[in-house]
C-alpha cells in the first residue's frame, strides 16, 4: 500500500510588532514515520506564492530533490540507509533553507511525499502505524502527529470437496475449491 503525506507549514505574515520582512533561518522538516513504513519519494514542495522564498539555490523544488544512491546525502535526506528492511527509509529530514515571508499575510509551503507500508512479520492486521512531524528553525520547533494508518489484511479461507467420498481405480473425481 502507498500512502501520500501532506505537509502544510504555515509561515507568519509582517505586522506592526513583528519585523518586516520575517525571516526563519535553517528552516527543516524532519518526519519520523514508524518502523514498518519507507519513503518512496517525493511528489512536491511548493510556496503559496512569490512572497515566500528561500535560501536554496533553485528555490523550494530543491528541497524535492532525493539522491537515490547515497539517500542520507539527498534533500530530503532518507535515513536510515542501512539495517534491516523494516527500518530503512523512515526517516526524512528536508532542509528547506532560510525561509523568507515578504508579505503582510500569512503564507504556506506544502511538502507533498509518498511512503509504502512494507510487507514485514510486524505490518499484521490490526497493527496501528504512526509518524511525527517535526518543524525546526533557529529559534523555534513545532511537533505533530498525522492520524494513524490501521493494517488489515484479508481473511482468506479454502474450502475443497469432492463429489465422491470414495472412488475406485478408473473414476472421475470431481473437487470443488471454493
Amino acid at each position: 500500500t502507498i500512502l501520500t503525506y501532506e505537509i502544510v507549514l504555515y509561515i507568519p505574515g509582517t505586522d506592526s510588532s513583528l519585523p518586516n520582512p520575517i525571516v526563519l533561518d535553517t528552516v527543516v522538516v524532519e518526519d519520523t514515520l514508524d518502523v514498518g513504513l519507507a519513503f518512496i519519494d517525493c511528489i512536491s514542495v511548493t510556496a503559496s506564492s512569490t512572497f515566500l522564498t528561500t535560501s536554496l539555490t533553485g528555490g523550494f523544488s530543491d528541497a524535492c530533490a532525493p539522491d537515490t544512491v547515497n539517500p542520507p546525502n539527498g534533500n530530503p535526506a532518507v535515513t536510515p540507509s542501512t539495517g534491516a528492511d523494516e527500518e530503512l527509509g523512515h526517516i526524512i529530514s528536508f532542509d528547506l533553507g532560510d525561509v523568507t515571508n515578504n508579505n503582510s499575510s500569512e503564507e504556506t509551503i506544502t511538502l507533498v511525499y509518498r511512503a509504502v507500508v512494507l510487507n514485514t512479520t510486524t505490518n499484521v492486521d490490526g497493527v496501528s502505524l504512526d509518524n511525527t512531524a517535526e518543524l525546526t528553525w533557529d529559534g523555534g520547533e513545532i511537533l505533530d502527529d498525522a492520524q494513524d494508518v490501521l493494517i488489515q489484511e484479508p481473511d482468506l479461507g479454502i474450502i475443497k470437496e469432492a463429489n465422491l467420498s470414495e472412488a475406485i481405480p478408473g473414476q472421475r473425481v470431481t473437487y470443488t475449491i471454493t
